[in-house]
């Protein structure tokens, strides 16, 4: 798609989704490819493209498929959330909770040492790694990521991670429906 294609992602509060949105618009060749792209790791994305003659295309991405109210809701700081911690420098994961153990359907020590792409499908990875790079550059962040189990199914999770001593520090928790 043209680089000046105008992007408004839904929700504006999702500044992860947002970011990673842009980009990758600026990398697909269609609304259709990059809604593809995009599902691959926010599997209810949806991009709508407006196109007025004489005017330049506006794509619509909305992650949960429609408009969504922003939440005031810091879930994070339960005691009992899924976490995990991954090193910045080496990608690997540090530590790990039993909660994403459970998850996951696998054990936190099974994680500790693992890659952190081995949580994600290799279909998401481009999208999963535009999702760090913005946690770096923010150093933190809430948003939506679809993780693979231990079996390889999808799980759908809101997470928020904060860069913290060059290790993210993440907490997940599952999309209500």
């Amino acid at each position: 798609m043209e680089p000046m294609t105008d992007v408004r992602a839904m929700p504006r509060s999702d500044v992860v989704f947002e970011r990673v949105a842009r980009r990758l618009a600026d990398r697909s060749t269609s609304p259709r490819d990059l809604q593809a792209r995009l599902r691959a790791f926010f599997p209810r994305a949806v991009v709508r493209e407006r196109g007025l003659s004489h005017e330049p295309p506006i794509l619509y991405i909305y992650r949960d498929g429609r408009y969504q109210h922003d939440l005031d809701d810091a879930w994070w700081e339960a005691d009992e959330v899924a976490t995990v911690v991954i090193d910045v420098a080496s990608g690997t994961i540090v530590e790990a909770s039993p909660g994403l153990a459970t998850l996951v359907q696998g054990s936190g020590e099974a994680l500790v040492g693992r890659p952190w792409t081995d949580l994600i499908g290799p279909d998401a990875l481009e999208v999963a790694q535009l999702t760090v790079a913005t946690i770096l550059e923010l150093e933190q962040a809430t948003s939506e990521a679809v993780l693979r189990r231990s079996d390889g199914t999808p799980l759908l999770l809101e997470f928020h991670a904060v860069l913290a001593g060059g290790r993210i520090e993440v907490a997940y928790r599952p999309v209500a429906e």
